[in-house]
């Protein structure tokens, strides 16, 4: 299961998420992986290694922010508000990956908060399953104060938001617009489709 790619701006670089060194004991669903253009060849996929992949940790959604440095990531591991957080990480001088920040509880709170990806102007869109959205998950929306802050989150509103899975957003090139997956019942071919719409009709008042 090799899935949620992100391909970095120069188009060399892929993380993603997969289960293809999953284990049973100690149990291990999914890692974060990467692979390299080189020559116009995509390298042999490695494991990001600890503390990114962990065993408990359930990895996925990778995603680097405007920055160009920073990785962000959903984790199940401990030490966060509960369900899957959302994660961020750097590489130090010496090309490791220094200790991933939980990011606070403006991002992250006790249900499912996974799918990080920033626009230019620094607001950062994700899906989360907290209280106070349409009903199951929703997008929400909040804009980075700093390294590892953000203002509070903001739900999209019903032009993207519904009672169904309205989740994993994304920023098309262009950056006037935003896509995302729904299995809405108000238009839709069947279980889940992609949907997109434009930025000026997002609702993003707290």
């Amino acid at each position: 299961d090799d899935r949620e790619p992100w391909i970095t701006a120069d188009g060399n670089t892929i993380f993603f998420k997969s289960d293809r060194l999953a284990t049973s004991e100690p149990r291990n669903a999914n890692d974060l992986f990467m692979t390299r253009r080189v020559n116009g060849e995509w390298s042999t996929p490695e494991r990001l290694p600890f503390p990114i992949s962990t065993d408990a940790g359930n990895e996925h959604c990778p995603a680097v922010l405007q920055d160009g440095r920073t990785l962000c990531f959903a984790s199940m591991r401990e030490g966060g508000y509960g369900g899957s957080d959302i994660w961020c990480t750097q590489q130090g001088a010496d090309g490791g990956w220094q200790e991933p920040v939980n990011q606070g509880p403006s991002i992250n709170t006790a249900a499912e908060e996974f799918h990080f990806t920033q626009d230019k102007s620094g607001m950062v869109y994700f899906t989360s399953a907290r209280p106070g959205g349409f009903g199951g998950m929703d997008i929400w929306a909040a804009m980075q104060l700093g390294e590892n802050n953000w203002g509070p989150a903001v739900n999209l509103g019903p032009q993207v938001n519904t009672a169904s899975a309205d989740m994993c957003p994304a920023l098309p090139p262009g950056d006037g617009t935003i896509s995302w997956f729904s299995n809405r019942s108000d238009n839709s071919f069947g279980s889940i489709d992609i949907f997109w719409t434009n930025k000026t009709n997002l609702t993003l008042e707290p």
